[in-house]
């Protein structure tokens, strides 16, 4: 996450053959939407279209995401028109993006439209270049409500610690998952129709697609991969998963941008002559990068000398705090010197999408090489040819996620608590009262709570009970729809008395934020 007050972001959109006589006839053009992370990925996309009653040529920024704990963002733009004559800047402003008033003000591009059609059409029309620099405000941003967010971690590692799993799916290759039947009974209903008692359910599917919708399902989240898609439509059809059957259709998994093309110069010498006496462990050279969507190059060196006492040395690169939107190309010029003179081993390239590893093996005869030179130039983006031009293109044809949002995933399992019987498996019992609860979002979400049902056997189906000492009803109460629903009592914490006692049980059971919560509400005066 940046430290600075704003994230800054310039995207080029480029359109060729446009004739400008064909404005009035045509509909609107809209770019591929481009993703910014701003505690959250947020995703943007520009609308070029003509107004036919005014007559005149317009572009729009447009938010196109869901993220609901980023409601409102601050944005502030330039936009520039480029042609291979002139670049002129357009507009410059600022707006705020909200997810009820998404676009910003129509930005006239009339005086561009005239400039370019008295520099004379030829049969292809003009080629415009948007150049859009975009700023968000990060003191502006309606930041995620940490409550939300710590309890769509706790979801998260309640699917993959798999504890008290109660239902196994089995896939066509016999993979199986442990899942939790009431969470399926909210968020895939239709999987458990006619078979709410068995132990083991067939998915006609692989383990691939079984686990993403299962994440789906758990965490609101999901990467999905190009192959993938035709099958996870169908199958979200077969299986009556529409919120996420929409998602999948409309994924963006391909998106062409220009850009400027930023690039690094990088050069790292090894000296072989020492490897002639003593062997080297393997051994790490950080190089930091600057200028491009990458912190550091890492490369390692590993040794192996072969038995005509030759070497065979692989460099193994790899990129930190990758980011796989942002694709990085490297061509590396490998030489060898022989003597005095440098000679020329080899030129490899490769392009990063993911934060893989690169091995260069490179044999070196000891008799006569003495240094190895890699030269490599780092650049944005994927297209080889455009390596050493002014631009480049990036070709994203991988995942973007799903965007999670948690407080969606919050009212989707847990509101429907409240109106069916969803296998409750836990009576909490406290004086003359008791609470139903669900064994494994208890223990998920407070370690006091997993610590003291680990010491209560599951027996069958039955229900498990629980005393639960030291407090009294209303605050266990409150305690419980914390767990499940985030709810904050603001109006109970009012009481200085109701605030303390909420407060004690909130750290007893290891539910920091709400202990902190708490503690602030009894230090605000009323």
């Amino acid at each position: 996450m940046a430290r600075n007050a704003s994230f800054g972001y310039k995207i080029t959109w480029k359109i060729r053959d446009i004739n400008v006589y064909n404005f009035p006839f045509m509909g609107p053009l809209k770019s591929p939407e481009f993703f910014i992370r701003c505690d959250d990925v947020t995703s943007w996309r520009l609308c070029l279209d003509y107004d036919k009653n005014n007559k005149y040529l317009y572009c729009v920024v447009q938010r196109t995401d869901e993220v609901k704990s980023l409601n409102e963002l601050t944005v502030a733009f330039q936009l520039h028109v480029r042609s291979e004559t002139q670049k002129k800047e357009v507009c410059s402003g600022q707006f705020l993006a909200t997810l009820s008033n998404r676009d910003s003000q129509p930005i006239s591009l009339n005086k561009v439209v005239t400039v370019e059609s008295r520099e004379g059409s030829n049969s292809r029309g003009i080629e415009m270049c948007f150049e859009f620099k975009i700023t968000i405000d990060r003191n502006s941003l309606s930041v995620s409500n940490p409550h939300l967010s710590q309890f769509s971690k706790d979801i998260f590692d309640l699917y993959y610690s798999k504890k008290y799993t109660d239902l196994t799916l089995k896939a066509k290759d016999e993979f199986r998952a442990e899942v939790h039947r009431f969470i399926l009974e909210v968020r895939w209903p239709e999987l458990l129709q006619g078979k709410r008692n068995a132990e083991v359910i067939g998915v006609d599917t692989s383990k691939d697609i079984l686990e993403t919708i299962l994440k789906y399902i758990y965490c609101e989240t999901v990467e999905v991969k190009c192959e993938q898609l035709p099958d996870l439509v169908n199958l979200f059809k077969n299986h009556s998963l529409p919120d996420m059957e929409v998602k999948i259709r409309n994924y963006p998994y391909e998106s062409i941008l220009m850009t400027p093309m930023n690039y690094v110069n990088m050069s790292i010498g090894y000296n072989l002559e020492p490897l002639k006496y003593r062997d080297y462990e393997p051994h790490l050279k950080v190089m930091p990068v600057s200028n491009l969507q990458v912190q550091d190059l890492m490369i390692m060196f590993h040794v192996c000398k072969q038995s005509d006492g030759d070497i065979d040395l692989k460099a193994v690169l790899r990129f930190s705090d990758f980011d796989y939107r942002k694709p990085v190309h490297v061509k590396c010029d490998i030489s060898l010197q022989f003597g005095e003179e440098w000679k020329s081993d080899r030129q490899e390239t490769r392009g990063f999408t993911t934060n893989d590893e690169w091995i260069l093996d490179i044999h070196c005869p000891m008799d006569k090489c003495n240094k190895l030179k890699l030269e490599m130039v780092l650049c944005d983006g994927m297209d080889d040819e455009n390596i050493e031009q002014e631009r480049c293109r990036y070709i994203i044809m991988h995942s973007v996620p799903i965007l999670k949002d948690p407080l969606k995933f919050c009212d989707g399992i847990f509101r429907k608590l409240e109106d069916s019987n969803n296998r409750f498996d836990v009576k909490l019992i406290v004086e003359n009262d008791f609470l139903l609860c669900h064994r494994h979002i208890l223990a998920g979400r407070s370690e006091k709570f997993k610590r003291m049902l680990d010491g209560v056997p599951v027996v069958n189906n039955e229900v498990a009970m629980l005393t639960v000492h030291d407090i009294s009803p209303e605050i266990l109460k409150m305690l419980v729809n914390y767990i499940y629903y985030c709810d904050i009592p603001s109006q109970k914490l009012k009481n200085p008395y109701t605030a303390t006692k909420l407060m004690e049980a909130a750290k007893v059971f290891n539910l920091h934020l709400l202990e902190k919560e708490c503690a602030d509400s009894s230090q605000t005066p009323s």
